[in-house]
């Protein structure tokens, strides 16, 4: 055996520029050091953290467009779009919202203002719908009510009223 080779059962000895070598079998490497995996587990819960924080925000941004497209406000600019007939022609049948709803409404009572920007499209296009409106008594009054045809200049009134055109 070498001379500062032992086996488990002995007692090692070495000098001051050595590690103990515990070895069953004579002439072989000390096993490796074992890591503790710290940074692993680390790695592991920012990465876990991260995607946490990441779906409270995008289920935040999600409610508040939820809550946007749940006003009577929303409602009534839509129904307003879907069904005015310059507008089905210019988009076609049928007219679907979008999901990225913009502005801001605000309610408080039986008053309350909205100002929003509602994309919709249709099988031929798309456009948006802008709504300005006051509620007062539980009743909504529309300032402005108008559709923007994507890729035209295109802006129909949605509260000017259409004059009957006859047909013939």
């Amino acid at each position: 055996m070498a001379e500062n080779q032992y086996r488990y059962d002995e007692e090692p000895t070495y000098n001051q520029e050595e590690e103990p070598s515990y070895s069953k079998d004579e002439g072989s490497a000390p096993a490796p050091r074992r890591k503790s995996g710290c940074g692993g587990k680390i790695a592991c819960g920012c990465v876990a953290l991260i995607f946490v924080m990441g779906g409270c925000t995008a289920a935040m941004i999600g409610g508040v467009f939820w809550m946007l497209t749940q006003s009577e406000a929303y409602s009534q600019g839509l129904s307003m779009a879907q069904q005015d007939p310059r507008v089905q022609s210019a988009l076609g049948t049928p007219i679907e919202a979008g999901f990225l709803v913009e502005g801001n409404v605000s309610i408080e009572n039986d008053g309350g203002e909205a100002d929003l920007t509602i994309p919709i499209s249709g099988p031929n296009g798309s456009a948006n719908v802008y709504i300005e409106g006051t509620k007062k008594d539980g009743v909504w009054t529309f300032h402005k009510v108008h559709c923007v045809i994507d890729g035209s200049n295109e802006t129909i009134d949605l509260l000017a009223v259409q004059e009957a055109v006859p047909e013939g």
